[in-house]
């Protein structure tokens, strides 16, 4: 785990309820500003929470400082941006570009997070009703979709992806999890 600042602490009470959204931007895309919206959907949403955390690093959390401090209780800000992979990012069929993803921290979400019961939520995931408040106080240390469905109402020609390849481990969805602290979840 690299060093960190935690940022914003409240001493009014201890925090065992959060919800956690990790965020680096590229040279293409603003993601802390895609998660700031995140955080006001989840807000907007959902009750059962104490705070709002951004995970950043310390470039992407200077570019809309306005922005992410009336967006998020907390942030925790990395020093160093970390190892990325490029990707091809198509925001139209003529506007294609390789950027970095960064996105090596989440790994880390047990250490980092400041919480008792945490819900990790993908940055570009928006959320509109508030069924995920029915996660806090659950009687599993741990939560993760195996199945997903496409907004536009279409999935895969299998119905869903299985494995993550032919012969190799079931597939699971990160875009949302929870997780409870404890010995489990830990080893997990």
């Amino acid at each position: 785990v690299k060093k960190f600042q935690k940022d914003r602490c409240s001493t009014r009470h201890q925090m065992t309820t959060g919800i956690v959204i990790f965020a680096q931007n590229n040279d293409y895309v603003d993601y802390v500003k895609i998660a700031c919206a995140c955080a006001g959907y989840a807000r907007r949403h959902l009750s059962g929470f104490d705070e709002i955390c951004l995970i950043t690093d310390v470039e992407s959390a200077n570019s809309n400082t306005h922005l992410v401090n009336k967006a998020f209780d907390r942030k925790i800000v990395f020093g160093e941006r970390g190892f990325y992979t490029r990707r091809l990012y198509r925001d139209t069929v003529d506007d294609t570009q390789y950027a970095g993803f960064i996105n090596t921290n989440r790994s880390n979400v047990y250490e980092l997070s400041p919480y008792t019961e945490t819900l990790v939520i993908d940055c570009d995931y928006f959320i509109m009703s508030d069924t995920l408040d029915s996660v806090w106080g659950s009687a599993n240390d741990f939560m993760i979709n195996k199945r997903y469905r496409d907004v536009s109402g279409g999935e895969d020609k299998d119905g869903n992806v299985v494995r993550v390849d032919d012969f190799s481990i079931d597939m699971y969805w990160a875009t949302v999890f929870y997780f409870r602290k404890s010995e489990f979840t830990e080893n997990l």
